[in-house]
């Protein structure tokens, strides 16, 4: 045809910006009580259930047995750096064993 062209669609500054933010890497700290902690460097849209179950899998423990935290909140093993808004910095996933029960019975 002539005269026509065609452009992408989204290829402005902005769209490149997403890009380069998903690809940095970003440091984070597995702790857990009375154990040695772990460091992770991940990408920003790394699921963490990977890294979840790779810490777990460290300890020589069960993957099931175990709940994770950032900044108090619990992490779904679909969460990401991006989603949680973690920061460039070093940050702490905290590492706690699944308590089932937990209610005393008083007779």
């Amino acid at each position: 045809m002539e005269g026509s062209s065609t452009k992408k669609k989204g290829s402005g500054r902005g769209e490149n910006k997403n890009i380069l933010e998903n690809d940095k890497i970003v440091k984070v700290r597995v702790v857990k009580e009375n154990t040695k902690d772990v460091s992770y460097k991940i990408k920003r849209d790394f699921a963490l259930g990977r890294l979840m179950f790779d810490y777990c899998q460290t300890l020589g423990v069960d993957y099931k047995g175990f709940k994770f935290t950032y900044l108090g909140k619990q992490i779904s093993e679909f969460d990401t750096p991006n989603l949680l808004q973690m920061e460039d910095e070093e940050d702490v996933i905290d590492c706690w064993a699944d308590q089932i029960g937990g209610h005393l019975s008083t007779i």
